[in-house]
């Protein structure tokens, strides 16, 4: 091989290629180009936005109301359920300071 290159331009190639090119160019006015109108995509975008936050907004609002009331009628079980184990827990906090009642009522009415 060498370092010539098997590979050749035809004669009168580039001269030609202009004129030939501008040939298969759609005629058009002087300088102006064809406005192609833009892909629908493009066009619905901002309404896919807008329907995107609207449903966000609107499956949170669902999600919301709907722990509020399940969480309604059980706020009142937690709440009677909490007084319960204050309770005992108080009295497990007395069995283990070994403090009785008498020694509760004392100290009550000292302060």
């Amino acid at each position: 091989m060498g370092h010539s290159s098997p590979f050749r331009v035809p004669e009168g190639y580039f001269e030609e290629l202009t004129p030939r090119l501008m040939q298969k160019l759609p005629a058009l006015g002087a300088g102006s180009v064809p406005q192609q109108k833009p892909a629908i995509l493009y066009r619905l975008r901002p309404l896919l936005y807008a329907a995107a936050c609207l449903l966000v907004a609107v499956l949170s609002v669902a999600v919301y109301l709907s722990d509020d009331k399940a969480t309604g009628d059980g706020q009142t079980a937690v709440a009677k359920a909490t007084e319960v184990s204050a309770d005992a827990y108080f009295e497990e906090a007395a069995d283990y300071a070994m403090v009785d009642n008498h020694d509760i009522y004392a100290c009550l009415m000292n302060d």
